[in-house]
């Protein structure tokens, strides 16, 4: 039977409906995924964007050209011959149109898109369309930058940790050396002011490792309650006077306990503080903010309560290529900076278990965001123990260095106190020597990185042997390396490099007492 006029007519309508459903559907899809899409008419050079596709790009509906000079402005000039290329490619060769640009918002910030698409031909087979879709990948960018410069830092850090851990070992050497020479020397001697010029620059020198130390996450880190807020009202004594005139500083300062290491947080904020300023040319301000703020699922860190110190500043803010580098240790946009400030500060920070932030731009000056966990939280304390007034001893002490230099200046040293000395120069060696001994020893001094034997297997050989007898452990990196390794190994001290003969021999006092 043939279909009335009413039923003819619906077919189309349904047709129609589902054709226009689907259409839908895909069109939702491509917005939830940010994929926009495109047709150029070659011919005539029209260009159509769809309205996902204009604001993925940053654009108020409507606002694009639709043109093909249209679309190239909005391409990167290091990208447009690679777009140009890929365009030549798809007509001349058929094959499909695949090319990754970047592109700019209107507030500056590198949006990254990968092109896709196809050439449509007349009957004789010339090139009259091109039509596809433009995906958004700039947070996979976003990700991958991270993640190159989480493992630059990383691998900066591994070297500078080993060029601080070798120059301490040098440092031992020429620090105790020059000690020993000047207490040998006659009060009035000429030579006891070179001598004391050199044990200044060593000392300095060590300083100097400290913040190589910290930038590598190794440095000394001790543990006590601080607030954010007070060390900042510390500090404001010292940092006012190094602040321009026209620069005006404002603290807006909330609770924000942490525990932490004083000395390093100081140092942490008053760079904070310092930079800011000297990035104003001119009158400007400085914010420095802090607050206690709880941290969710998704953020960097671990969810939980943060102290957060935030320091603002109105300068000339950076670029993205400096925004890279800003925690390199040794760059610096200062005429005579070191740039050791930020290196040092990011160490601090990462080695405390937070974060440190930074949001800046070229004329929008420059937020500093650090995020350290709030509350309580157990750790040892790697502090050097108080001067002993009566430092002279007597038996026997192991030293273990693989560093003769070290070893020379400790037998030196421990000599003078009145202490005889075992030498050894790895662990093999020293589990031999305490075997052999025919005096009884009253105390190893064991070097933390040596060749062969680890540390910690020679001091479990050692302690087999003679299970109470006192070990400190000595090294050019920082206590933190000290409290990780060694929790709950029942250390006796802890000698940080480059030291001095008095301090050697105050740690054996305090060992051994």
């Amino acid at each position: 039977m043939g279909k009335s006029p009413e039923e003819a007519l619906q077919v189309p309508q349904n047709a129609e409906f589902e054709s226009q459903a689907r259409e839908e559907r895909l069109q939702l899809s491509l917005d939830a995924a940010n994929v926009g899409t495109w047709e150029w008419n070659i011919r005539t050079g029209e260009v159509r964007w769809s309205p996902t596709l204009e604001r993925i790009h940053g654009k108020q509906p409507g606002a694009f050209r639709g043109t093909f000079d249209g679309f190239l402005e909005d391409v990167h000039p290091d990208d447009r011959q690679a777009v140009l290329d890929a365009i030549r490619n798809a007509i001349v060769t058929g094959r499909r149109y695949e090319v990754e640009y970047r592109s700019t918002d209107s507030h500056g910030a590198t949006l990254w898109f990968e092109g896709r698409g196809r050439v449509f031909r007349d009957e004789v087979g010339e090139p009259v369309w091109m039509s596809g879709f433009c995906l958004d990948t700039t947070e996979r960018h976003q990700l991958q930058d991270r993640l190159q410069q989480r493992q630059r830092l990383e691998s900066l850090g591994v070297l500078a940790s080993g060029i601080a851990h070798d120059f301490n070992n040098l440092l031992t050497g020429i620090l105790g050396n020059a000690s020993l020479a000047e207490a040998r020397l006659m009060p009035g001697d000429s030579a006891r002011p070179l001598l004391g010029n050199v044990v200044t620059a060593s000392r300095r020198a060590a300083e100097l490792t400290q913040q190589l130390l910290a930038y590598a996450g190794k440095g000394c880190v001790s543990q006590e309650p601080l607030d954010l807020s007070e060390i900042v009202r510390e500090l404001l004594p010292l940092v006012r006077p190094v602040i321009p005139p026209e620069v005006q500083l404002f603290l807006d300062l909330a609770p924000a306990p942490v525990v932490a290491d004083s000395g390093q947080l100081h140092q942490v904020v008053m760079n904070l503080i310092i930079n800011a300023a000297e990035a104003i040319s001119g009158v400007g301000t400085v914010l420095v903010t802090t607050r206690t703020e709880d941290m969710l699922e998704g953020a960097p860190l671990e969810p939980g309560a943060y102290a957060c110190i935030k320091v603002r500043d109105t300068g000339c803010g950076m670029d993205a290529n400096t925004l890279e580098r800003i925690f390199d240790p040794f760059f610096s946009t200062k005429f005579a900076g070191r740039g050791l400030g930020l290196a040092a500060a990011h160490g601090i920070v990462h080695a405390h278990r937070g974060a440190i932030q930074v949001d800046s731009a070229p004329g929008r000056g420059a937020t500093f965001t650090v995020l350290l966990p709030a509350g309580n939280r157990s750790a040892a304390s790697a502090r050097l123990p108080a001067p002993s007034m009566d430092l002279k001893g007597a038996g026997a002490i192991l030293v273990v260095d693989d560093e003769e230099m070290v070893l020379e200046m400790a037998q030196t040293s421990l000599e003078i106190y009145g202490y005889s000395v075992l030498r050894a120069s790895d662990g093999w060696s020293a589990v031999d020597v305490l075997n052999g001994a025919r005096e009884t020893i009253c105390a190893v001094v064991l070097d933390l990185t040596m060749p062969g034997m680890t540390c910690e297997e020679t001091l479990k050989r050692l302690r087999d042997i003679r299970p109470a007898m006192p070990v400190i452990i000595a090294s050019g990196y920082g206590g933190s390396e000290i409290t990780q390794r060694f929790d709950g190994a029942g250390i006796d001290g802890f000698l940080q490099k480059p030291y001095t003969p008095e301090q050697l021999a105050q740690c054996i006092a305090v060992a051994t007492g």
